[in-house]
């Protein structure tokens, strides 16, 4: 419910989203409870990806698993040496062979749709993974054993058996509890402070099973259950600065050996940094079968999420949905002159009352730097801009060289938000060539052709529209129309700062059709190679359409997103 909700799609990331799972409907996983609640960082899952966007996964790219089993051969010729990594090494790439599909994985004992969590035991990371069948694993290491002729050290702790392997000032510890296949690493001198809390021989004082952060970060946002996680920078802060208890405190002095000395000052100073910026959450907005959305958020301290918000500007046509199937998109939404004024203010506070802190000097280096940079004349005309949108919604690749020449043709539009659109352009045709700078265009939504031979020959049919609030450039049949309806359009409702998406499925497949014309022209060994990368281009094609990322802000703090439409 929570992955397919369709009114979640029209609000900006980082924002509550309406008619989604209520949180008492989120089942807390068994994985949860041997996580402390005090992790400084975690990503988790309450429920796996879901079946048919996994069988999606693995059928579109069969051709390039298929591939990778057929490579194994190959692999194992050269995996040469009587040494230990070596032997290791060919065991499993035997085992491996043949059982790179779905079913394949799932013989070997390994989940395809398990429940999973990386985490921090302190500033250590952990994690645990749900098996399809622990004896099936085991048995798995057991014929790689056998056939590498070394045994995996093992080792005990309380009850519970664990192979360890060290190495240098490491180790590398792995256990199977229950059904979970249990990772911890770290440095040798953390490893008795570490491993009763990896291998649950220390229990936590409490558990994100008990529900705590990532369940409300799970319902706050309307996350989908398939994924979610946060960095608690206050947490990470506290432990290197030495004012951490319990076991982050003592895994952090058994690495370290001593915390750090800081004068009040800095330990001031660099606090009130932190609670500028105190945690990044992240997760899955929506994950089904037609499109993955993630969102990776800074929050911010509540007076600059506001402000943030007061900087973005819209811009016709840029948004973070996908309208269509395009080839390329990017632009930008800002108020230059907002900005600018906003960041005096911030380098200006700074200057008037500096860091204290001897590790914060270049900061306030820093600000004075800025506040020179911007004090400088800029051009007038940029601060009538308020930003652009580049929509490339076809373009066909020929057989020329170089950024360009490789083009034959391209439908596209251009649109730049102005305060006062014909000014803009009266400051900008003096800049143009003569026969352009000669134009007139009036601010009716009217479009004027442009002349032809001016502009790169895979730019057909040019015309430019100017409106009470915005210049547009056309380019390509049926693209004058489109760019009006662009601009007479309303503003998009979520107003994203920066947007940039390409459609690598029609990317990759305009390769694979370009280099099928110059295959023949190649050598044989080199022909094999370029028939195995088009093979993979062509299996990524049929999976992936357009992806995109985007860096929003709201009141929440700064949000990336990305977006990928499956095909």
């Amino acid at each position: 419910m929570v992955a397919c909700n369709k009114d979640a799609k029209n609000d900006a990331p980082g924002t509550a989203k309406p008619g989604v799972a209520a949180p008492q409907a989120l089942t807390v996983p068994a994985i949860l409870k041997s996580v402390p609640a005090d992790t400084p960082y975690i990503f988790a899952n309450f429920e796996p990806m879901p079946k048919p966007v996994l069988d999606k996964i693995f059928a579109k790219l069969a051709p390039i698993m298929d591939e990778l089993s057929a490579s194994v051969d190959a692999e194992l010729a050269k995996t040469t040496g009587d040494d230990v990594g070596a032997k290791v090494g060919r065991a499993l790439l035997e085992e491996v062979k043949g059982h790179m599909s779905q079913k394949g994985i799932e013989e070997l004992g390994l989940s395809t749709t398990p429940h999973l969590a990386v985490y921090g035991i302190g500033l250590l990371p952990a994690m645990r993974l749900e098996l399809k069948d622990p004896a099936l694993f085991k048995a798995l290491i057991g014929r790689v054993e056998t056939k590498a002729g070394q045994k995996m050290p093992t080792a005990k702790l309380g009850d519970v058996d664990y192979w360890l392997v060290e190495a240098g000032e490491g180790f590398f510890a792995v256990a199977i509890q229950g059904n979970e296949l249990v990772v911890g690493v770290g440095p040798s001198k953390a490893k008795d402070a570490y491993l009763p809390l990896l291998l649950g021989t220390t229990k936590p004082a409490a558990t994100l099973a008990d529900g705590g952060a990532l369940l409300k970060i799970v319902t706050d946002y309307k996350f989908a259950p398939t994924g979610a996680g946060y960095v608690d920078v206050k947490a990470i802060a506290k432990i290197l600065m030495g004012d951490a208890t319990g076991p982050a405190a003592d895994i952090y002095k058994a690495m370290a050996e001593a915390a750090p000395v800081l004068s009040p000052d800095c330990k001031g100073e660099i606090a009130g940094l932190v609670d500028l910026a105190p945690r990044i959450v992240f997760g899955y907005e929506e994950m089904n079968e037609t499109s993955m959305v993630a969102d990776f958020v800074v929050e911010t301290k509540a007076e600059i999420g506001k402000d943030l918000t007061t900087l973005r500007a819209p811009v016709p046509g840029l948004t973070n949905k996908v309208v269509g199937n395009p080839v390329f998109a990017f632009g930008l939404g800002l108020d230059v002159e907002k900005t600018v004024a906003w960041l005096k203010s911030k380098a200006g506070a700074v200057q008037a009352a500096p860091y204290k802190c001897e590790m914060l000097g270049a900061l306030n280096q820093g600000a004075g730097n800025l506040v020179a940079g911007l004090n400088s004349p800029m051009p007038p005309f940029v601060s009538m801009v308020k930003g652009f949108n580049v929509t490339v919604k076809d373009a066909k690749l020929g057989q020329g060289m170089g950024p360009m020449g490789g083009i034959d043709d391209a439908k596209a539009y251009l649109t730049i938000s102005a305060t006062n659109p014909s000014e803009l352009l009266g400051a900008v045709k003096l800049m143009l060539p003569p026969a352009l700078g000669a134009l007139t265009v009036n601010p009716d939504g009217k479009a004027v052709a442009l002349p032809d031979g001016i502009l790169p020959p895979f730019i057909k049919t040019p015309a430019i529209t100017m409106t009470s609030n915005a210049i547009g450039l056309s380019a390509g049949d049926g693209m004058q129309a489109e760019l009006g309806t662009v601009l007479s359009g309303p503003p998009s409702q979520d107003l994203p700062l920066l947007v940039i998406g390409y459609n690598l499925g029609k990317v990759m497949a305009a390769m694979n059709e370009k280099l099928q014309t110059t295959l023949a022209a190649l050598p044989p060994d080199q022909q094999a190679k370029v028939q195995g990368d088009m093979k993979r281009s062509a299996a990524i094609a049929q999976l992936i359409g357009y992806v995109a990322f985007s860096v929003n802000m709201s009141e929440r703090g700064v949000v990336l997103q990305e977006r990928v439409n499956w095909n």
